[in-house]
């Protein structure tokens, strides 16, 4: 679940980053609250969206908006009113983004698999929470500007996105297919 990543790593490397900036730490709480305010509103009505227009059409839209606000952050840092709103909307689309996925994940697996497919998800996301702040901190540390970072730190939502616009799930289709009784041919039995 890349959108872990991108939560952790925003939540850890915002401040830091519009320091570099030249925004000071009270703007910069503000900006980093409505971030957190943002990610609150868009969690729960991820579900609402998914269900009514379909994970496939919602969660490409959200990754792709949390990907280009977030680099949006960077390219607006002479304007704090632009960085509080656009983190306010990055922290919106990245609430939708990860709970849709959430809610997606269990549709992937079948039924036997399902717990064990959607732990794995969920640890490589916890697995991403760790690795993206150590790789923003190296990019940091190389001497990347402002808008880079934040352009980096929103570049997985826009693999993210397109793997989930591929997904086609059915899932009145696979949550109540019923094998027919034709589908059934009696297989010849191997007598020894």
């Amino acid at each position: 679940m890349l959108s872990f990543m991108m939560l952790v790593t925003s939540g850890a490397w915002t401040p830091t980053l519009l320091q570099r900036a030249g925004i000071n730490g009270a703007q910069s709480s503000v900006a980093i609250a409505l971030f957190a305010f943002g990610s609150v509103v868009g969690t729960p009505l991820a579900g609402f969206l998914v269900s009514r227009f379909a994970a496939r059409r919602v969660l490409p839209i959200a990754l792709v908006a949390s990907a280009v606000t977030l680099a949006a952050v960077g390219h607006a840092s002479q304007s704090i009113t632009l960085v509080i709103a656009c983190l306010g909307l990055a922290g919106f689309f990245l609430g939708v983004s990860s709970s849709g996925l959430i809610a997606l994940a269990p549709l992937l697996y079948s039924t036997a698999i399902r717990s064990s497919g959607v732990g794995w998800a969920m640890g490589l996301g916890r697995l991403g929470s760790f690795v993206g702040p150590l790789a923003i901190g190296l990019l940091v540390n190389r001497g990347w500007q402002v808008g880079d970072s934040f352009a980096a730190i929103g570049t997985p939502a826009l693999c993210a996105a397109l793997f989930t616009s591929l997904i086609g799930i059915n899932r009145q289709e696979r949550a109540f297919r019923i094998p027919s009784e034709k589908n059934y041919q009696q297989q010849p039995r191997n007598t020894l």
